[in-house]
């Protein structure tokens, strides 16, 4: 069973208005990337960073701490009680728990991390509000990613909880892989296509307007996320004041 897809009708919920949005400024940032690529913590800075809204994502499966607030939790029952004509990119996770957004929450947002379900459609539709969209894409080696996630899932010495947190890592790459690989392909074309456009032309990923592609591991964040920001402002643009646009030429590639 499948939530509901945002209608294009959705679009002009938010145009008009009263006050401040700073999407206006910024437009919108849609952070996609394999497990344990740092998807998080990027949104999270950057959150704090422009004032742009997280968009939390909804699940069903138990807080791996008491702390972890990167998603609204619910129970299987609390789930149920839920229209799916209000669940957008509604997906059953490799180890059996819902995942959705809420329309809401999806309108409201400024940043939103979302895997390759609903991606090209969530930038549709903030492109259709008349928001520039930046599509920041997160990579790690998958070793640098397995080692995460064995940290973050193993809460024991026992060889049968490492045994199966890699049984699930590995699992969770073999579901997700051919989402991530097609993605992939489409960032590297865009690559590409961008040393020479006057011959080519340009290519997009999801029609978005810029992409950017960071590895946190390797990257001097403090300045990331000062020139990420820098290179945004004026960009956004209210809504209702924005001209008719041609599509942007795809930026790719480190910030410099």
């Amino acid at each position: 069973m499948k939530g509901e897809k945002p209608s294009m009708d959705d679009t002009k919920i938010g145009v008009t208005g009263a006050g401040y949005d700073p999407a206006e400024t910024y437009g919108k940032i849609l952070i996609m990337g394999r497990a344990q690529t740092g998807k998080t913590t990027v949104a999270n800075h950057l959150a704090a960073i422009t004032g742009l809204k997280l968009l939390k994502t909804c699940t069903t499966r138990p807080r791996r701490s008491p702390e972890e607030n990167t998603y609204h939790f619910y129970t299987p029952e609390e789930a149920r009680a839920i229209p799916m004509k209000d669940k957008f990119f509604y997906t059953v996770s490799v180890d059996g728990f819902e995942r959705w957004t809420n329309r809401s929450d999806f309108l409201e947002a400024g940043i939103a991390i979302l895997d390759t379900v609903g991606a090209e459609q969530a930038v549709q539709i903030w492109r259709a509000q008349g928001y520039n969209v930046t599509l920041l894409y997160c990579e790690e080696p998958v070793e640098t990613r397995r080692a995460r996630w064995i940290s973050s899932t193993v809460r024991s010495d026992s060889p049968d909880a490492f045994d199966a947190a890699l049984l699930n890592f590995n699992h969770r790459e073999q579901i997700e892989a051919p989402g991530f690989d097609h993605l992939e392909q489409m960032i590297w074309t865009a690559q590409a296509l961008e040393i020479d456009p006057e011959q080519h032309g340009c290519q997009t990923v999801y029609q978005a307007d810029s992409l950017v592609i960071i590895q946190t591991s390797k990257t001097d964040m403090d300045a990331f996320f000062k020139n990420f920001t820098n290179r945004l402002i004026g960009r956004g643009g209210p809504p209702r004041h924005r001209l008719p646009r041609i599509p942007a030429r795809p930026r790719s590639g480190p910030i410099p």
